[in-house]
């Protein structure tokens, strides 16, 4: 099988709230997860990292099975410092 890119567009939350910002970004995550597939997240402020983030390890520590949540790599690039 050969790996392929889905591109899911922007993740829109309702407004720009940290609660609305993570349930959106929790949302696209778990369509990605319950299809098997691998998020790879590109753009985005902080609130949007730490979203992704909470969400993974969530998962990850709800599942028993390691095929299902494979470890956690982060490779995080910023264009400057804070």
């Amino acid at each position: 099988m050969t790996p392929h890119l889905i591109d899911y567009g922007n993740v829109t939350p309702a407004s720009n709230t940290s609660e609305h910002i993570s349930d959106s970004v929790r949302a696209a995550y778990k369509e990605m997860h319950n299809k098997g597939q691998i998020p790879f997240a590109l753009g985005g402020d902080h609130s949007i990292s730490y979203s992704l983030v909470k969400t993974l390890t969530a998962v990850a520590a709800e599942t028993a099975d390691r095929v299902s949540a494979p470890e956690l790599t982060i490779l995080h690039l910023d264009a400057h410092p804070d």
